[in-house]
């Protein structure tokens, strides 16, 4: 298997072709993953009367990085 990887940081999306080799057969497939930076989940959820009260980068809770393979969010309702 091989993975061809292109960011686009304008679109916030990572392009993938993954090439595989199965029995002497090629096949292609394309996918795209959308990366959110924190301040856009934030706005986002800022908009539907939402605040983040803490970000994470693990399920373990610790610090959010560049280098974190998840975000998790911890929001609570805003009062209207």
């Amino acid at each position: 298997m091989t993975d061809i990887n292109k960011l686009d940081p304008v679109e916030g999306k990572l392009y993938n072709r993954r090439i595989v080799f199965r029995n002497g057969i090629m096949k292609e497939k394309a996918f795209f993953v959308r990366q959110y930076a924190p301040t856009e989940i934030r706005d986002l959820l800022e908009r539907v009367n939402l605040k983040v009260t803490k970000m994470f980068g693990n399920y373990g809770s610790s610090p959010l990085s560049v280098n974190s393979r998840r975000m998790i969010v911890i929001v609570e309702k805003v009062s209207d």
